[in-house]
């Protein structure tokens, strides 16, 4: 896993990683605190982690699950959706 935190003035703003499986990196733990958001830190952080597993494992090919909040970063990065994600609740 190759995964870096964003610090703004020593304070943690995002974070975000990548682990190789199957011969793809799979981007996870995207996350940027919503008071730093809309600046382009989640979206360095992300392309930090895409090269550094790029760099040490090889793969070229990446993927990744994204909220409605992240969507519109991925494309900027190279990446194009594929496919709907759809998430189930317990009633109650």
């Amino acid at each position: 896993m190759h995964a870096y935190l964003g610090l703004r003035d020593g304070v943690p703003v995002t974070c975000a990683g990548t682990v190789e499986a199957d011969g793809r990196l799979f981007v996870v733990l995207v996350a940027t605190d919503p008071r730093w958001q809309r600046r382009g830190y989640g979206e360095s952080v992300t392309r930090k982690a895409l090269y550094e597993g790029a760099r040490a494992g090889g793969p070229t090919r990446a993927t990744l699950h994204a909220t409605a909040a992240g969507a519109p970063v991925y494309p900027r990065i190279g990446f194009e959706p594929n496919s709907p994600l759809h998430f189930f609740t317990l009633g109650g």
